[in-house]
Parts: C-alpha cells; sequence; structure tokens
C-alpha cells in the first residue's frame, strides 16, 4: 500500500504548487530547480479587485451643482463678434451665438452630451439699468407641466438580405411611445398596406445590425421639464441698452443667498447735519444701531427745508474735509433708497420671490441648518454665478467714493449682504487699479471685493460658498486688451470660477461645462484597484519584486446607463512588505495610501504625456500610455516600407465575404491579425458594417455611421485619442509568462547567503478585460504584444469595441464582462546549449515512451481561462511561439461541443451543455489516464447567473441582466453549474466528469453523487500525495454550503474515481431560510502536518474552506440592494472558515478508501468531541502556561474532533457582527503553520462618504495556526488592509526566498500611532510580518518520476 510522503522539518510543512520541469537529460539542472520548489506557501494568491455591488454613490445625500446664468442682452449683443453691426447667416450676432450655445448645453451635441437633469440652473440677464431674473434656479429634469410634441412611433422592424427578411412588430409601447415588448421575428412581410414611412436605422433589438424600421409621426402630450421652460426663455432673448456690470452682478448674488438689492429699511434716521449760517449740509452715509449717523460726507449748498425732512436737535460735527468743528442742526427722516432705479428686484419673475426678498433655490436652502441631512447636503454641494458680457462696465448711477463705503454698487451689494453688510467695503480692491477705464461708474472696485466675500462664507449672508466664472463674449477679449478686459479677467480668478472667452457657440457650451464641473463636488465615479503578485513559472522559490495594479472606474452612479466599465494596469514595486510607485519604496509613494489609489506613476507610464485637468488616475501612465494605435509604419516580407495598424489583434473570426452565404463565417485556429484594409480587402470589406466599425475602433480607427465600410479607404486615418481605452480587470487577474531565462546561482545582496535566481529573462503579463480581449504585454516595458479577440465576443459584444462601449445603455445591472475569468499558464522549458531555459525546442525522444509522453519533454507555454460572468466558454492558446500564437481549442458550452484544429466543425459532448458561466480557473495537472500520464484541465461546473443556460438575461441577443445566484437567496433546481469536468489539456476532449446524474454520457468517464446538484464557481484543488506528479484527489465546495472530495485510482486499462461529500452546511431547499446557505466561491486550502509532538500539533492533513456570498457582499446591510439582496441580518447565515481532518486518507495512507467517514457538520459550544463535527473556536491564540498540548480542535481519528470552525461574528475592532455582515471573499494564505483569513466587513463605510463614488466595507486579515486552529504563542496577528474586497499577496522579504505576505500600505494595518498589528506577550518588538521559507532545502524525492511512465 502506497503511503502519504510525509517529512519532518522545523516547521509544519505546507506543499501546495509544483513546477513542470523538463529536460532529464540536464539532471543538475532539473535538481537544482526542484529543490527550489519546496516553497511552503499554500495559497491562490489572487487579490480580487472587489465585486461591483460595493461601489456606490449614495443617492440620497447626493448633493449637485446650482448655476446661476447672468447673461449680457446690452446692445452690443445684436453685433457680430468682430464688432460690426452688420449681420447674415455666415457672421452671425453674439446674440443668436450665445442662444445657439446655450441650447446646444441643454439639449447636447454630437460631441457634447446634454447637462444632466440633477443640475440645478436658472437665467437672468442684464441691460439698461439692471439685471434681473427671468426664470428660478431647479434641477434641469425637474416636471414643470405639460407640453405637445411630434414623436416617432415605431411599429416594425426589417433586417437581412431579399429572400431571407425577418421582421420584427411592437406589440406593446412604453408612455413615451418607444416600444416596450417586440414579438418574435418572422419571414411574413408585416409592414404592408399599413402607411407606414421607414428609413434605415440601429435596429432595435440587434446591435449588430442595421435595420429598415417603420414608423408614423404621433403627436403626444409630454411632461415639460424646467430645460424646456429654460430652452423657450433662451428663445425670447433679444439684445437692448447698456451693460450694469455690478449691479447685475449683486443681483444675482441676492437671489443665490434669497436676499434683495433694494434696501428695505424704513426707520427714520439722521440724514442731514445743516449749518444755519450758510445753509450748507452734510449727507449722512452710515448709521449704527440707535440710527445716529457714524459717518457723514462733505459739505453741500442750499439745503432743501422743503424735502420732507424734520428737525429733530442740534449739535456739533466735524468737517470730513478738515480738523475743524461746526454748530447745526440734525435732520431726520427716512433712509433714501437711491439704488432702487439700480436694483432689479422689482423686474424679477415672482416665482423668484419670497415677500420683499428673493426666494433662494430649494438646492441651497437644503444645506442650511444644522441637521445631518443639511450637513451631507453641504459637503456635496456647490453653487456659482456665470457671467457672461460683451463689453466694458457702462453702469449709471452713483460711483464709489474712494472710501469704499459709497456709491451705487456700494448700496446695491450691502444690501444683498444682509446681517453681514457691515462686513463689506469696496476699498482696498484687488481691482479698479488701473487707469484709464471706459466708465468712471464702473465699480471694479467693488465687484472686486464682491466676489471675494461671496467666496468666503464667514463674510456671505448665506455661509456658503459661492464662485464666480466670468466670460468675456467677443472677439476684443482674445488679446490683452483695454484695463476693462484685464479687469474682468481678474475678476473670473479672484470669484474662483476660472475666466473665459467666449467666441462661438461651443465656447459656451465649453465653459459652463467647466464650470458645472469646477462646482460640482459629487464625483459619479473614482479610479481604483489593488494590486497582485504573480507566481514565477520559471523560479517559483523567488518571487519577482513587481506587483501588477488592475485600475478601473467604477460608474456607480445610477443615471450612468453605460454597459462597460473601462480600466487600465500598472507595475509597481514590491518593498517591504508593501506596494510602492518607487524601487526605493517609503510613505510617499505608496500606492494604495489610507485605502485611496495615489496618482502616481507607475514603471510602464510612457514619458511627457501631459494630462487634462480631472483626468481619472486610472487613464494615465500603465498599459493605456503604451497602447499604439492607428497606423505605423512597417516592413512586409520583401523588407518594402508599407503602413500597419499599430496593435496586434488576432481572432478565430474569418469572414469571406466571397464564399457561399452559409459558408462566409468560419474559425481560423491559425489565429488572423485584424488589418486596417480590412473594409478594402475583397473577402472581408462586406461583412457587418456595424461589425467592421467595431473592430476598426480597437484599431483606433472611427469610422462614422455616415460612412459606408465597403470599400471605405482607411490609409490615411488618424488614431483617435478617443479610443485609448481598454475593458476593466476585475477577475482575469495578470498571470507573468516567461518564455525563457537562465537559472544561476548568486550571493543575496542583503542577507549575504546563496540563492537562485534567473538572468536573461522574456517576460510578458497576460490578462483578459471585460471589453473581451486576452492582452499579453511586455513585462519590461508594458507594450502591447497581442491582443486575442474570441469570435463569441466579435459576435456577442462588439460595440463595447467602441468608443464610451458605444450605445448600450442598460448601466451597471446588465454589464458585459468579456474576459472576465481567471488564466493560467501552463509551462515547460527545456535548456539550450548554453543552458537558457525555455519554452522553444523539444527533448529527444526517449525509448520505450508514446509520442503524448514524449510530448511532455517538449518546451511548451500552454494558456488556458475561462471568461467568468462574461460567457460560459473556456479556451486554449499555444504562445509557445508567441510572435505566432495558436488557438489550441474553445469548449462552448452553448453547443455543447468542443473546437479544435482537428475538429473545426465541432466535436459533440453533450455533457458541457449543462456548465454554465466559467468561473473556475483551470487547474493543470496530470493524472494516470489508463496507463497512460496525461496533462488535463480541470474546471467546476460554473456559475448559475439565471436565463436560460445559466449566463444570464438577453433579450434578442442585447444583455439585460443577470439572476440566479445574483439573488441572495436563491434556491436551484436546474443543476446549472453542477459538477466538475476534466478534459484533456491538449485538444479539449472532455475525458471525465462528475455530477449527480445517474447516468453519463457514452464514451466519457462519469461518476456520480446524488448532492452534486448546484453550481461549483470555484477553483478546483488538486492533490499528489506521493510527489510521482499524479493527481490522487480533488477538493472543491459549491454555492450551497457543501465540500466534496474526488478519489482517483487509475490503472492501465481504467480510470476509477468515486465522490464523497467532506462537509455539509446545506440549509434544506424545504425551510424558510433556503438558498441562505453559505457558499464557497474559493477553492480549499490542502495543508499536511506532522507535528503530534508539538503545542497545537498533530499528524493529520487538512483541507480548509472559507464561505462568503460573494454575489452580494454587502448582504444584510442597509446598502444590500433590494432587487437581489436583504438589508438585515434576519434569517442569514454566519460565514466562516472551516478546517476538515480528512481522517479517510490519513494517517492510514489509503489513496482509494472504500469507507468514509460522514460528510462534517459545526458543533455547538457544549458538543461532545465527534470526528464527523467541527469545533468551534473562538480564541486563536494561547494564553495560558498549562502543558495541555491542544487546546484547539484535537485530532485523532476515532477519539478526536473532524476539525475546526471560527465563526465570522467579530468585526475588526472586537465588536459583535451579525449574520452575515462578515464574509470571507478572498483567498486564504497558508503559510509555515500560519493560515491567513481575509474577512470582509460590510458594514464598514470603507471610502464611502456623503458624496460621490466611494468603495463600501473593509478588509482586515486575522491570522490563525495549523492544524488546531489555535496558535501555540501569545501573539494575535490581525491587519486592517483598507476599504473595500482586498485580498493578501506574498512577496519576498528581501529579495532571496524569505516570503512574507504584502499588504496595500504597510502604514495602515493597524489603529493608533506606532501601533502593531500583533497582540499578546509573545509578540516581537517592531515586527510587522512573519517570515518564512529560507534556506534552501535539497530533497531528491524522485523527481524522474515526474515524468515517469505510469504503470
Amino acid at each position: 500500500m502506497r503511503k502519504l510522503n510525509l517529512r519532518k522539518a522545523h516547521h509544519d510543512d505546507v506543499v501546495d504548487k509544483k513546477m513542470n520541469i523538463i529536460d532529464v537529460s540536464k539532471k543538475f539542472k532539473v535538481s537544482v530547480i526542484t529543490a527550489a520548489i519546496t516553497t511552503l506557501i499554500c495559497t491562490s494568491t489572487s487579490n480580487y479587485a472587489a465585486d461591483l455591488e460595493i461601489y456606490k454613490i449614495p443617492e440620497n445625500s447626493t448633493g449637485t451643482a446650482t448655476l446661476m446664468l447672468m447673461l449680457d442682452t446690452s446692445g452690443s449683443m445684436a453685433w457680430t463678434m468682430s464688432g460690426s453691426s452688420s449681420t447674415s447667416n455666415s457672421n452671425p450676432s453674439r446674440m443668436s451665438i450665445l442662444k445657439q450655445g446655450l441650447k446646444d448645453v441643454l439639449q447636447g451635441t454630437q460631441t457634447t452630451p446634454r447637462v444632466a437633469d440633477k443640475i440645478v440652473m436658472g437665467l437672468a440677464t442684464f441691460a439698461g439699468d439692471n439685471g434681473y431674473i427671468r426664470i428660478p434656479a431647479k434641477p434641469l429634469g425637474e416636471n414643470t407641466g405639460k407640453r405637445n410634441e411630434t414623436v416617432e412611433k415605431i411599429y416594425a422592424y426589417r433586417y437581412g438580405p431579399q429572400g431571407a427578411r425577418k421582421y420584427g412588430e411592437c406589440l406593446t409601447w412604453n408612455t413615451d411611445l418607444t416600444c416596450s415588448n417586440w414579438g418574435d421575428e418572422v419571414s411574413e412581410n408585416i409592414t404592408q398596406n399599413k402607411d407606414y414611412t421607414d428609413a434605415n436605422r440601429a435596429c432595435p433589438t440587434r446591435q449588430d445590425q442595421t435595420c429598415k424600421v417603420y414608423y408614423k409621426n404621433v403627436t403626444v402630450e409630454v411632461d415639460k421639464t424646467h430645460r424646456d421652460d429654460l430652452i423657450t426663455v433662451i428663445n425670447g432673448l433679444s439684445a437692448n441698452g447698456g451693460t450694469p456690470t455690478p449691479y447685475a452682478y449683486a443681483e444675482a448674488a441676492a437671489y443665490l443667498m434669497g436676499t434683495s438689492t433694494k434696501s428695505n429699511i424704513n426707520t427714520n434716521v439722521q440724514m442731514y447735519f445743516v449749518d444755519p449760517n450758510d445753509n450748507t449740509y452734510l449727507t449722512c452715509q452710515e448709521w449704527n444701531v440707535q440710527n445716529l449717523c457714524t459717518r457723514w460726507t462733505g459739505w453741500t449748498n442750499n439745503y432743501n427745508y422743503s424735502n420732507g425732512y424734520i428737525l429733530n436737535g442740534s449739535g456739533r460735527e466735524k468737517s470730513p474735509n478738515s480738523n475743524n468743528y461746526y454748530n447745526g442742526n440734525y435732520y431726520w427722516g427716512s433712509k433714501p433708497n437711491n439704488s432702487t432705479t439700480y436694483s432689479g428686484f422689482d423686474s424679477s419673475v415672482e416665482a423668484s420671490k419670497n415677500g420683499n426678498v428673493y426666494k433662494r433655490p430649494d438646492s441651497i436652502e437644503a444645506q442650511l441648518g444644522d441637521t445631518e441631512a443639511a450637513a451631507n447636503k453641504r459637503e456635496c454641494s456647490g453653487q456659482g454665478i456665470y457671467f457672461l458680457t460683451d463689453g466694458e462696465p457702462e453702469p449709471g448711477g452713483i460711483a464709489p467714493d474712494t472710501d469704499g463705503k459709497s456709491g451705487t454698487a456700494y448700496e446695491l451689494m450691502t444690501a444683498s449682504l444682509g446681517d453681514k453688510a457691515s462686513l463689506f467695503s469696496c476699498a482696498n480692491s484687488q481691482l479698479g487699479k488701473r487707469t484709464p477705464y471706459k466708465n468712471s461708474r464702473n465699480a471694479w472696485s467693488c465687484v472686486g471685493n464682491y466676489a471675494q466675500t461671496l467666496i468666503d462664507k464667514s463674510k456671505n449672508p448665506l455661509g456658503l460658498q459661492i464662485k464666480t466664472a466670468v466670460v468675456g463674449f467677443g472677439s476684443g477679449f482674445s488679446s490683452e486688451g483695454s484695463n476693462d478686459v484685464k479687469d474682468a479677467k481678474d475678476w473670473g480668478v479672484i470669484g474662483g470660477g476660472k475666466w473665459y472667452v467666449g467666441t462661438n457657440s461651443q465656447s459656451v457650451v465649453d465653459s459652463i461645462n467647466n464650470f458645472i464641473n469646477d462646482i460640482q463636488k459629487d464625483i459619479p465615479s473614482m479610479s481604483t484597484g489593488s494590486s497582485t503578485i504573480p507566481m514565477d513559472a520559471l523560479n517559483p522559490e523567488i518571487i519577482q519584486p513587481y506587483a501588477y495594479s488592475p485600475q478601473f472606474e467604477p460608474k456607480a452612479d445610477p443615471a450612468d446607463n453605460r454597459q462597460l466599465w473601462f480600466g487600465n494596469l500598472k507595475k509597481y514595486y514590491v518593498v517591504n512588505g508593501g506596494i510602492y510607485s518607487s524601487d526605493s519604496g517609503g510613505n510617499a509613494y505608496t500606492v494604495v495610501k489610507k485605502s485611496k489609489l495615489q496618482d502616481l506613476a507607475d514603471i510602464w507610464a510612457k514619458d511627457n504625456i501631459e494630462y487634462p485637468e480631472n483626468t481619472p488616475i486610472f487613464k494615465k501612465g500603465g498599459i493605456l500610455s503604451q497602447l499604439i494605435l492607428g497606423l505605423v509604419n512597417g516592413l512586409n516580407s520583401k523588407n518594402e516600407p508599407i503602413k500597419e495598424a499599430g496593435r496586434k489583434l488576432l481572432t478565430e473570426y474569418s469572414f469571406d465575404g466571397t464564399a457561399d452565404e452559409d459558408e462566409q463565417v468560419s474559425r481560423n485556429f491559425n489565429l488572423k491579425q485584424i488589418s486596417y484594409d480590412y473594409t478594402t480587402d475583397e473577402k472581408t470589406k462586406t461583412d457587418d458594417s456595424d461589425r467592421i466599425r467595431s473592430l476598426m475602433a480597437l484599431l483606433g480607427i472611427n469610422i462614422a455611421d455616415s460612412v459606408e465600410t465597403n470599400g471605405a479607404d482607411l490609409s490615411t486615418a488618424n488614431a483617435e485619442e478617443n479610443l485609448r481605452q481598454m475593458g476593466s480587470i476585475y477577475h482575469s487577474l495578470p498571470v507573468l509568462l516567461t518564455q525563457e531565462g537562465k537559472a544561476v546561482a548568486e550571493i543575496n545582496a542583503t542577507t549575504e547567503k546563496v540563492q537562485i535566481s534567473t538572468a536573461s529573462r522574456k517576460d510578458y503579463i497576460m490578462f483578459g478585460t471585460t471589453q473581451g480581449l486576452l492582452t499579453v504585454v511586455d513585462a519590461d516595458t508594458g507594450v502591447e504584444k497581442f491582443s486575442f479577440v474570441p469570435k463569441e465576443m466579435i459576435e456577442k459584444q462588439a460595440e463595447t469595441f467602441k468608443v464610451n462601449a458605444g450605445s448600450l445603455s442598460g448601466g451597471k445591472n446588465a454589464l458585459y464582462y468579456g474576459i472576465d475569468g481567471e488564466w493560467v499558464a501552463h509551462t515547460v522549458y527545456v535548456t539550450k546549449d548554453d543552458g537558457t531555459l525555455t519554452v522553444k525546442g523539444a527533448s529527444r525522444a526517449i525509448l520505450g515512451k508514446t509520442p503524448a509522453e514524449n510530448e511532455n519533454f517538449d518546451g511548451k507555454q500552454w494558456v488556458y481561462g475561462g471568461m467568468r460572468m462574461g460567457g460560459r466558454s473556456y479556451y486554449s492558446l499555444d504562445l509557445t511561439d508567441i510572435d505566432n500564437p495558436k488557438l489550441k481549442f474553445h469548449i462552448d458550452p452553448s453547443s455543447g461541443k468542443v473546437y479544435s484544429k482537428d475538429h473545426p466543425e465541432g466535436k459533440l459532448f453533450s455533457a458541457i451543455e449543462n456548465m454554465a458561466q466559467s468561473w473556475s480557473k483551470p487547474k493543470l495537472d496530470y493524472v494516470n489516464w489508463k496507463g497512460e500520464r496525461k496533462l488535463v484541465m480541470f474546471v467546476g461546473g460554473g456559475y448559475d447567473a439565471g436565463g436560460e443556460n445559466g449566463d444570464g438575461l438577453y433579450a434578442h441577443g442585447i444583455r439585460t441582466g443577470y439572476a440566479g445566484y445574483e439573488h441572495y437567496n436563491y434556491v436551484q433546481d436546474n443543476k446549472k453549474g453542477s459538477g466538475v469536468y476534466m478534459f484533456d489539456a491538449d485538444n479539449g476532449d472532455l475525458l471525465w466528469y462528475a455530477n449527480s446524474d445517474d447516468d453519463g454520457q457514452a464514451d466519457v468517464e462519469h461518476i456520480s453523487h446524488s448532492d452534486m446538484k448546484y453550481s461549483i464557481a470555484s477553483d478546483i484543488k488538486t492533490i499528489d500525495r506521493n510527489n510521482d506528479g499524479i493527481v490522487d484527489h480533488l477538493y472543491f465546495g459549491d454555492l450551497a454550503g457543501q465540500g466534496f472530495r474526488v478519489d482517483f485510482n487509475g490503472t492501465k486499462d481504467n480510470f476509477n474515481s468515486q465522490v464523497n461529500k467532506i462537509l455539509d452546511l446545506h440549509i434544506n431547499d424545504n425551510l424558510s431560510t433556503a438558498g441562505t446557505s453559505p457558499r464557497f466561491y474559493m477553492a480549499p486550502v490542502f495543508t499536511a502536518h506532522h507535528s503530534a509532538h508539538k503545542k497545537e500539533g498533530a499528524h493529520v492533513v487538512i483541507a480548509t474552506f472559507i464561505s462568503g456570498n460573494k454575489s452580494s457582499p454587502l448582504l444584510g446591510t442597509v446598502d444590500s440592494p433590494t432587487t437581489t439582496g436583504k438589508t438585515d441580518p434576519l434569517g442569514l447565515q454566519y460565514d466562516g472558515v472551516y478546517a476538515v481532518y480528512d481522517y479517510d486518507i490519513h494517517p492510514d495512507g489509503k489513496f482509494f478508501p472504500n469507507t468514509n467517514l460522514d460528510a462534517r457538520t459545526l458543533a455547538d459550544v457544549d458538543d461532545e468531541e465527534s470526528t464527523t463535527k467541527l469545533k468551534l473556536i473562538s480564541t486563536v491564540v494561547r494564553n495560558d502556561t498549562e502543558n495541555t498540548l491542544v487546546k484547539g480542535a484535537t485530532a485523532n481519528s476515532t477519539s478526536g474532533w473532524g476539525g475546526w470552525y471560527y465563526r465570522f461574528d467579530k468585526k475588526f475592532d472586537g465588536s459583535d457582527a451579525d449574520a452575515s455582515i462578515v464574509k470571507g471573499l478572498s483567498p486564504m494564505i497558508a503559510m509555515e503553520g500560519s493560515l491567513y483569513v481575509t474577512m470582509y466587513d460590510a458594514s464598514n463605510n470603507g471610502t464611502s462618504s456623503s458624496c460621490g463614488a466611494g468603495v463600501k466595507g473593509h478588509s482586515f486579515t486575522q491570522r490563525f495556526c495549523l492544524p488546531t486552529g489555535v496558535c501555540p504563542e501569545n501573539a494575535n496577528y490581525k491587519y486592517n488592509l483598507g476599504a473595500g474586497i482586498v485580498g493578501l499577496n506574498v512577496g519576498s522579504v528581501d529579495g532571496s526566498n524569505t516570503k512574507s505576505i504584502v499588504v496595500p500600505d504597510p502604514d495602515d494595518i493597524c489603529v493608533g500611532e506606532n501601533c502593531s498589528p500583533c497582540t499578546g506577550t509573545d509578540c516581537k518588538s517592531g515586527q510587522k510580518f512573519l517570515s518564512a521559507g529560507g534556506s534552501i532545502r535539497f530533497i531528491p524525492n524522485r523527481w524522474f518520476e515526474r515524468y515517469a511512465k505510469t504503470e
């Protein structure tokens, strides 16, 4: 009987990954590398980017931008931009240009979307003596009544060539007369004799088709919005009168502040001081609270005693012009309102007023007060005045005096400032210092100080910041200009809203949109991302010191209807347990600091690129900056200069328009390169025009809808920068591909010890994107080597290749995911004469081996992967010759076929039709296949995302959403995605599968287990127990709380297998809480231990599972979507980590046991020890001095526990957590006796605030000790990882083979200054991370059997 091959070591050994090496003729090199693979790390160190539900924009507290337009309608607005009074269609008036620009802002253009409905906008104009409010500020989308509109009511559509036409009929319509329900397509012409109008349009139900649509024009009553009202007012604007700039400015501000420019004080005050000797008099300018004058202006002759003022006492006053005092009489009366003529309050629409003051906009009113709601609105909102003028100020009234406390502008502005009026003065202003000005009453000094007052919350009665943007409208503002122009420019700077020059309608659009962006504080999305450190197949002993960070922009705003999120991939350094943009590390270079992605250049960032202001972080640097768009100069096979596409896009999709119709589309397994001459090539130019536009968009070439694609000459096409885009990288995490390199022994500069390293490497990075591309880039430069675009991506989601993902509008709940699955590489190296290990080459044939076995010795690099939420397929590419990649096979559950070069028409395997979305990362390993050593690929059956095939919901080929396990309490009864499948890794043939079916497919090995009827989305853990290179066991869990083990026993003639359930947390489907069983989305960690002689030790093997609802990460919190989740924890289950002692296969050494223990269940606190129950562990470290060896879960196959579990009922701070609040959503890491378990607390706010998008929740890692769940020493390690769903990485400590965990921000792993992640008396001072590995230990453990013939 074969025994489990365990060896003693200083620590518990955890053996997981093995490297596929090669060329047994080079025994020394093989031995060295084999020694190098004894890394004691067990994990899939994927760092998941986080699932989309956690990206939030808090709709209830989100603020907005309030914008008051104050527009010049003076007489000069009737002139042309150059100042001529002669206008024409080709040389329109400034007013015409302004009106067009304003309508473009509100209605949108082909290049600029209309301003969002939530923006609050009002409109005022100024001319003559004042400015006034024409329409109050309201949200543009607010309903204000009804109006009639003529719309096209579409009744039917048609597509296809004559003789094969299809018709679709609309069955029901929405209230706006858009079709709400299309009937099934028919061949019969349903449009005859219907009096329809027809036109060629984008097909209503088919994104890849142009249709003829049939419609009638119908007049309907529709809702009228504030946007419509503004357009009506704009259409009625006309030019006439002067330019009262300062008075209009005060009017706009008074409206926003809810005050008035009219003085409403009727109290009698000291008004005049009269010298009776000569009837000269002083006039009062300021009064105190007793209404006594505090400031008089200079002497005036001939006081008018009949003016109605009353004598009220006498006194003595100092002359303002000298130090002399004079006796005289005081005359009292009402304070005069000299500014009445210049106030626009009386002329403003009644809807803008509230009695004697303005009614400020509701968006501003909501920000006032001490409530939390008001505080949130203040944090998220902004307001401003957009002031557009075409000339110098020419106000009437009285100019400001040098003391700054007089004049018409001063009076209007102080009136508007209400109880803050006494703080205002026109003196000492930054404006009004130049000379000369066109008009002495310009009041620039008042304008400058008023702009500063509006920005200063403490100096205006609103207590809010009001910015001012100034637009000089006319050609005269384009140059340095007059002193008035110079002050106008400075005005915009002082006002905080900038200065703009307007010369055409687009400049109006741009300036308004820019100002809105400036004043609004809520951000509809933000850049985010986390990093991963891929394994190095060439030398897994030394982890490369680089991390790769997928960054993307989640469009979390519900108003954003885009069906694709864009992203980037960047490269950073790993230094001392953290990830930095500098190879020396340091806090200033931390990539993710305090959970916030920093704006730091990465290694791949292209130099000398200036990004526009407010460019999202994810768009800067990285692969995006290196993407070569459009056409470049190249050479053909004859070394002649040619134009060629900058990107190398490959696909198996092959179109030949010269072939018979049913043979035009085929597959090319050698892969075809998509060229810019697709539109002129005789074979491809007649392909679907919309598909061609999409393919050219990937090359960076935009073909307008109005351009006919057939025959279009693109040889001079320019690259479009707005096509510099790539889909996000959510779960298809970067894979390091090494084509060749040398294994060398060197002395580590830090440790001064000998280590195995590599040199002369040719490295690439591979990843998939939601846009549907599998991309390979040069690992040093980030330059794209090639991208593979599967045929099904071209057929299913080509619209996402276009600018901003084209016309798709289903929003975040119906996103396209493209190639979203994790990929893996199978790399075999052979040795060149100079010792270089390479994938390009073949070893000599070995006597006695079959051709298939001899191929195991050939160099190769084959890659495999699925699509996760992008589809159901699995693909394999041969990258051995990376300059000429080839498609090995395509597993297509939708057709039930496997397509390969040998079977381009597809080989039927009906069993795979039950596979759902391909979430399971392929696991490549060798099995004893009936006496032959065979490389195979294991995958789980997939994820049931709803719909007929488990691939989500579609309508006429367009994705509309997801269901199935997207619902937190889904009770699956269709078996979609259940089972485990084993495929031939060379040709894709299905060899074996396990599920709950009694009978399997003929000619395919099959095993049944009645409980294996729920989706299996996780990776499959393969175990080779005796290091002979052959898989003995599989471990995996499903989405219904069950864990399984499969045993293999291959012989020369048979492939024997059996399935056993080893963990059962399933809630019966007929209970009220059905569907809420803990879910297993990740493969278990398998560890082997030989430490029974130690405290908290055991001789045991363990399969450790972790649960958490990855489809509903916010489940149980108020932020959980009500359509798919639950906003409270009632009736939900606690998640946890579950360690199963697998006594069936150890210590008795059975590889194919004929008896098995029952599936483990959870023990209660008071339960007795049982080999079929898991003990609850609540204390994870020993803090006692007792001699008891084990206080955790005792391992004994007859009298011990069946393992242990830890319930996720505590948050990072130690406080209690309700059921399902804390989840396990990231992979575990087992490393030399430590088990690092990362948990996600959904109740934590993360980076979400009351403003803008944020990442909800918080991740932290708890260290457990294996095997018993309890650490023998009193040293409890717990790490804060930051906001979102974050996972750990493993990296080198000092560039050697000593390793530790890697966290996003080493300075933010615990709470408090100079804190430590470790608590307990046995913690070591200054030690943040525990290290593992160390000196190489050579194990000559039958390495030659790795590729030996299996008997």
